[in-house]
């Protein structure tokens, strides 16, 4: 850990506020001294949301485009950009000016070339909004009307600055994601194989007066099927009231969400037809190796290895078999796709019953 940024107050590149460089699983990050929240994770322990951290780090792959909404000081933007390689591009949202100095540091000194990065806000319509500012936790600043704080911010509507071809979104917003998600209905249309990643804010919505069961609501109305964590960190298919009763069960306000496109009759059948999903009616949970699912409705156990409980978490209807080996090869560091192996695995899952 290194002390503040030097540089006068004439100094062009001299820092908006003190910040220190710690080490994280993405590498070296700028971060704000005055965090108390999101700056002393990364000190403490080096890694941030470690379930997502995971999860985009098997998901993303060469090539692709991801943006990151909310970026903060960059750490999904780094490790994306390090994932899709300089083939892929990330493009990054971040409207607050001490996270955006750091954002934009954090780019540069990795010389991150295939990251662009955007200085406002992403919200339902384009225009201006005000932004509450939340001093101990850099990550928790949110939007509220033009004229209710101090700080005021550009917005964007995200279908009017993505590029056409998506693959994966990642929205942290403080209880304002699902109209971010509003805002890219084209994104979503054309890119039906787009994963969106969000957080549901309870307590950021009640704030705001708004119910959760209609935001998850009109996810759905979009055409996207919703997944969400389990406790031990691997991704279920979950409907609205699934998701609502995890909520209160588990006493906790925020939670992640995977969306993506479903398969819609008659249009796209051929082309899901090799992407395997879940089987309905399974309890998944931890084994003191891998994963241990059962099917009640059969009276039938299964003890999962850990390689294949990757695989299973990862059939989640989204993507095919070709991807499937290549986030395998990916998580366990092998030198080529194992997509004999999966198709092996997948097999045996299949005659199980666990996976269509």
């Amino acid at each position: 850990m290194t002390g503040p940024g030097a540089g006068g107050a004439g100094d062009p590149a001299a820092p908006l506020e003190p910040f220190d460089e710690v080490d994280t699983v993405v590498g070296p990050l700028l971060v704000s001294r005055g965090d108390e929240v999101v700056a002393e994770a990364l000190r403490r322990c080096g890694e941030w949301e470690a379930t997502e951290t995971r999860y985009l780090s098997a998901l993303l792959r060469p090539g692709q485009r991801f943006v990151d909404v909310g970026a903060h000081v960059g750490y999904f933007t780094v490790l994306a950009a390090q994932r899709v390689g300089p083939t892929g591009s990330v493009l990054a949202f971040e409207p607050e000016e001490r996270n955006l100095d750091l954002l934009r540091r954090n780019v540069a000194r990795r010389g991150l070339g295939n990251v662009e990065v955007l200085p406002v806000a992403a919200a339902r319509s384009p225009g201006r909004m005000s932004l509450v500012l939340d001093e101990r936790n850099r990550g928790a600043h949110h939007l509220v009307p033009l004229g209710e704080a101090r700080t005021a911010v550009d917005c964007v509507r995200l279908d009017d600055v993505l590029p056409g071809s998506v693959d994966v979104v990642k929205v942290d917003a403080q209880g304002y994601d699902h109209e971010i998600v509003a805002g890219m209905q084209r994104s979503l249309a054309e890119n039906p194989r787009m994963t969106v990643m969000v957080e549901l804010s309870v307590g950021e919505l009640d704030r705001r007066r708004l119910d959760p069961a209609e935001v998850l609501e009109g996810y759905e109305s979009l055409g996207c099927s919703i997944s969400m964590f389990d406790r031990f960190g691997w991704l279920r298919a979950a409907s609205t009231p699934t998701v609502l009763q995890r909520c209160r069960a588990w006493g906790t306000t925020d939670f992640t969400l995977v969306l993506r496109r479903a398969a819609q009759p008659g249009s796209g059948a051929v082309e899901h037809a090799d992407r395997p999903g879940p089987a309905t009616g399974l309890e998944v949970g931890e084994g003191p190796d891998g994963l241990v699912v059962r099917q009640p409705a059969l009276g039938r156990v299964h003890r999962l290895s850990p390689t294949a409980a990757l695989i299973f978490t990862l059939c989640t209807g989204a993507m095919t078999v070709t991807e499937i080996a290549a986030c395998v090869q990916q998580a366990c560091e092998l030198p080529s796709p194992p997509t004999a192996e999966t198709e092996q695995c997948l097999d045996s899952l299949r005659r199980a019953g666990l996976v269509l």
